[in-house]
């Protein structure tokens, strides 16, 4: 089966441009991902119960996961193989990184029981989501060069994404650089 010729069929010669939406939600999920996890192992950020946001990090996780292999699928048997520019390469570098790094994160969950560096998988993750996108869907959506090229929504979509998931993100990870405060602090105040 000729998968080029299906995945553009399927998607009217846009295969790019919906990988390239479909990465921007992705990449608004995984700062989600931080900002939840900042909830249950910092108690910091969102104003909701550690429960409910542990909860709504599996989901939300489980749906970022599919959603990865929907575009690793597409990305592995439509477009494999070149290695130039250097920019294809890295992202190439990067989205195996990425599943490296999902193995090692739901290998620990489930061999610490929930003690040790998971933060820091998470943390990896989601640097890892950000140097993909910035590979692929951030160039493709403000390239000029691209055929057919990016439409005017498309490249905004990607954009506001790409800002909210930077503002989520920075947030996110703020929670887990900001050392807690000593409880006589608190008491004091």
């Amino acid at each position: 089966m000729d998968f080029v010729s299906f995945f553009n069929d399927v998607t009217d010669k846009h295969l790019l441009g919906w990988k390239t939406a479909i990465a921007s939600v992705v990449l608004v999920q995984a700062a989600v991902q931080v900002l939840l996890a900042g909830r249950f192992w910092r108690s910091r950020g969102l104003p909701i119960s550690a429960k409910t946001a542990a909860r709504i990090h599996r989901w939300n996780g489980r749906t970022l996961l599919v959603l990865s292999l929907l575009i690793a699928y597409a990305c592995l048997l439509v477009q494999a193989g070149p290695t130039s520019p250097t920019r294809i390469l890295l992202h190439s570098i990067a989205g195996g990184l990425l599943f490296v790094l999902l193995a090692g994160k739901l290998t620990a969950i489930h061999l610490s029981d929930r003690v040790g560096p998971l933060p820091m998988w998470g943390l990896a993750l989601f640097t890892d989501y950000v140097a993909i996108w910035l590979l692929s869907a951030y160039d493709f959506a403000t390239s000029s060069t691209a055929d057919p090229g990016p439409s005017n929504a498309l490249q905004a979509w990607a954009i506001v994404a790409g800002v909210v998931a930077a503002l989520i993100g920075i947030v996110a990870v703020s929670l887990f650089a900001r050392p807690a405060r000593a409880a006589s602090t608190i008491a004091a105040s």
